[in-house]
């Protein structure tokens, strides 16, 4: 299971777009996996084990993300990849592990709408 990039594309909507969908594909495609890796790091014991390589994932989806914020001309790129990336974490973690039935097209369109206006 690859970590999911944003691929280069001529405008921020294209890029988001493709990048939304195949963060879902993961999501749906992983879904017990990933709920499991969730839950480890609620674990006391086991928090500390996992925590270096989700530290390394998220820093590597944060760089993706700076980077097709900034290919797009964005202004403050970081400060909007961060935010980004907290509100898929969010959107993650409820899917994962808190919501059974969450409809996550539709989170999954918001999260597009809030952002595909942020390019030039």
């Amino acid at each position: 299971m690859a970590l999911v990039s944003a691929p280069p594309a001529a405008s921020l909507d294209v890029a988001l777009r493709g990048f939304l969908d195949s963060f879902q594909a993961l999501l749906e495609g992983n879904k017990e996996y990933l709920a499991f890796q969730v839950s480890l790091l609620v674990q006391p014991d086991l928090k500390e084990i996992v925590r270096i390589p989700v530290q390394g994932r998220a820093e590597l989806l944060l760089q993706a993300m700076v980077e097709m914020f900034s290919a797009q001309g964005c202004d403050n790129a970081e400060v909007l990849a961060r935010r980004f990336v907290m509100e898929l974490d969010g959107l993650t973690l409820h899917y994962l592990a808190v919501f059974e039935d969450l409809p996550l097209d539709t989170m999954i369109d918001r999260l597009f709408d809030n952002y595909k206006d942020y390019g030039k």
